[in-house]
């Protein structure tokens, strides 16, 4: 979380947003969400959640919209490679996060 909170506090300088920290962000915040989405409802369809507990769907979809661990960067960092992007796209993943929570959550509750 010291990472991220330095990374937020810092805002990234060395690498620009460019088309791959672009394409990381879009797959990992609006991708992969439509992805849980799809895996929720499916689950849904074929009986795997609980018709009493609607909760379990709606955190598959919240695990689904949270941005990209920490523990990568952690690697990251580790193993001395990939560090300045990494925070990067971390960074912008933190950004959009709380816009696509606003919206993916709500549409998963009326769609469920």
């Amino acid at each position: 979380m010291l990472v991220v909170g330095i990374n937020l506090a810092q805002k990234p300088t060395s690498v620009g947003l460019g088309t791959t920290v672009f394409s990381m962000v879009c797959i990992r915040m609006v991708f992969m969400p439509l992805v849980g989405i799809m895996t929720a409802s499916s689950m849904r369809l074929l009986g795997l959640f609980s018709h009493e507990d609607p909760l379990v769907s709606v955190i598959v979809m919240a695990i689904a919209c949270m941005p990209t661990a920490n523990n990568i960067n952690t690697m990251c960092t580790a193993l001395a490679t990939g560090q300045n992007e990494m925070a990067t796209c971390a960074f912008w993943q933190m950004v959009v996060f709380p816009f696509g929570l606003l919206i993916y959550i709500p549409l998963w509750i009326v769609l469920s």
